[in-house]
């Protein structure tokens, strides 16, 4: 599957030859706003990268970002201003506040390849955990070296499956409703992700609970509270340069 690019402004010339320039290598999508981005907009799909042009005010800024960063599946996703004016002040403000980077119009569309891949080509990493503390912990360990995404259940995790296919996924054993185990088994149905491997976390060192884990096929497990050198060297075990 390609990356998937969305791209937000309020001019449709302009999003449109940013959508026709970057169409063929990628799946693009556009959204044409008046300052507000609506939670129904991001249900059909879960993109890679966002780009939102500098013809939105800072207050159109605030109100379209707010619905973003308040997605979980969409919290992690990097956020680009696309200049088409001459804005520093604005631009400089933004990404402070907002966005993770800029890319100029004027770049050429090499240069824009080579943007966009720097912020896609790192593998990709689901975490999904109900205590957002973890999470966050685990986000901070990882976001150097790989791009993570998070969620808070299990079915987040399947619907996340529906648009993306990540190279490892970090479970919660003890999640409310769909706990990591019944995710892990209905992950493991699929033959498409049969194969991607899995890492579940647990607050039990019980010798049965870590049993009834890797007979359902989890990859690897870490015990609760999660150390960052044993997560580091779990992760680059499975997905690590020899990995590839």
């Amino acid at each position: 599957m390609n990356n998937i690019i969305l791209i937000i402004g309020k001019s449709a010339s302009v999003t449109k030859k940013l959508h026709l320039e970057l169409e063929e290598k990628y799946d693009v999508l556009s959204i044409h706003i008046d300052g507000l981005i609506k939670d129904e907009d991001f249900r059909n799909y879960v993109p890679d990268i966002i780009f939102v042009t500098d013809e939105l005010d800072e207050e159109e800024l605030n109100k379209s970002f707010r619905a973003v960063k308040w997605n979980p599946l969409l919290a992690n996703v990097p956020l680009i201003m696309y200049t088409v004016t001459n804005k520093k002040e604005f631009v400089l403000n933004s990404l402070t506040k907002l966005c993770n980077d800029f890319l100029p119009s004027s770049a050429t569309i090499e240069e824009k390849y080579d943007f966009i891949e720097n912020y896609t080509s790192k593998k990709r990493i689901l975490i999904a955990d109900d205590d957002l503390i973890t999470l966050d912990i685990i986000q901070m360990h990882l976001k150097t070296k790989y791009k993570t995404s998070a969620v808070s259940s299990g079915q987040q995790v399947l619907s996340y499956l529906v648009y993306h296919t990540p190279d490892l996924i970090i479970l919660d054993y003890g999640m409310p409703r769909m706990n990591g185990l019944d995710t892990l088994i209905l992950i493991r149905s699929k033959a498409k992700f049969k194969n991607i491997p899995v890492i579940m976390m647990t607050g039990s060192s019980k010798k049965n609970t870590l049993v009834e884990i890797m007979n359902n096929n989890a990859s690897d497990y870490l015990i609760k509270p999660i150390q960052k050198n044993e997560l580091l060297e779990a992760v680059e075990n499975l997905i690590g340069k020899n990995n590839i």
